[in-house]
């Protein structure tokens, strides 16, 4: 008889619904959570009834094989789509991703968990862009640690002035870019 992986996860999972999705959609969480219950990395994932195939997203997040099949033709159309586009995205940026999300807190554990899991991104480059990353972190944070450590009210100057003008310019610069993309759709 097989254990749960983890004894600590509470009975019930608290996600937020999906709202206007396929129908009776279940959140990638939710799956997330049984199936790091129930296998180990490398296992099979089997989802007889997929729907919109958030079961198979979930599974891939977490490195693990995936089957699944739905009675409902747009259901298998549907999920097929995700799981492509999932893998297509690590396709076409997977370096870069991993390289950046050394420097974002909430990336960095899961952006290498996702480029293995979407198994387009071949060992050698997700090593260079993973050391390349860290090693680059690193010799930043270190620099500033030395450079504002010497003088705390100068950090908070550079932080606040520099922090706001950076901020408002991510703004423009992705407000032009969805204007840009949104009027070539259109086109």
């Amino acid at each position: 008889k097989r254990r749960l992986n983890d004894l600590g996860i509470p009975d019930i999972i608290t996600v937020p619904r999906i709202r206007g999705g396929y129908p009776a959609e279940k959140p990638p969480e939710v799956a997330d959570v049984l199936i790091r219950q129930s296998s180990n990395a490398g296992d099979l994932v089997i989802d007889p009834f997929m729907g919109s195939g958030s079961v198979g997203i979930a599974a891939a997040r977490l490195g693990r094989r995936f089957a699944g099949n739905d009675v409902n033709p747009q259901a298998v159309k549907i999920a097929s789509q995700r799981l492509r586009e999932f893998d297509r995205y690590f396709e076409h940026h997977g370096p870069k991703t991993v390289f950046v999300a050394r420097f974002i807190t909430g990336l960095r554990v899961f952006a290498a968990l996702l480029a293995g899991a979407s198994r387009k991104m071949p060992w050698r480059v997700f090593l260079v862009y993973n050391l390349t990353g860290a090693i680059l972190w690193a010799v930043v944070i270190t620099t500033l640690g030395y450079v504002f450590g010497q003088s705390l009210p100068l950090l908070v100057k550079w932080v606040g002035r520099t922090g706001t003008i950076l901020l408002i310019a991510l703004v423009v610069i992705g407000l032009i870019i969805w204007r840009v993309r949104r009027h070539r759709k259109a086109e």
